[in-house]
């Protein structure tokens, strides 16, 4: 899976879902995980790694997802109600993961962003640096506040 191109697509799908990069709730984020693993070819092993989740915790939040958009979250609590309560605390859990990885990834993709834009003032930066290294060079005693000979000297 290549990691770069899967990031453009989660996002993608954010801000088509959310209308924005960020994801804020439980429901934006069950759609997009919904989205994502409705993508043909879909390895949802890779698809748990990547946000860090087991695929048993994926699985269960999906099934969470479906009890509740069919109405059978009730039925199925009284069959079996552990089960359902896992489900359900997987399917929290994961959504809570979704949305802190997805805002993870646009708050540092803006950031990139932001870095890629002020190239230009890094280089000037860059130059004011390689003027103090010209000046530790040619008087490294001065550069140093006068620590440099008494350091020499001590360590002799």
């Amino acid at each position: 899976m290549d990691l770069g191109s899967f990031a453009e697509e989660v996002l993608d799908a954010v801000a088509g879902i959310c209308g924005d990069t960020v994801v804020e709730t439980h429901a934006q984020a069950a759609h997009v995980l919904d989205a994502l693993c409705r993508r043909p070819n879909t390895d949802y092993r890779e698809l748990a790694a990547v946000f860090g989740l087991s695929h048993e915790q994926l699985a269960r939040s999906r099934e969470a997802a479906r009890m509740r958009s069919e109405g059978d979250e009730g039925r199925r609590k009284e069959r079996d109600a552990v089960w359902t309560s896992l489900c359900s605390s997987d399917a929290v859990y994961t959504w809570n993961v979704l949305i802190e990885r997805i805002n993870q990834a646009a708050h540092w993709r803006e950031e990139f962003r932001e870095l890629a834009n002020t190239e230009d003032g890094a280089s000037s930066e860059d130059e004011g640096d390689d003027v103090m290294r010209a000046l530790e060079d040619a008087h490294p005693a001065e550069a140093t506040g006068g620590r440099a000979g008494k350091v020499d000297a001590a360590m002799r």
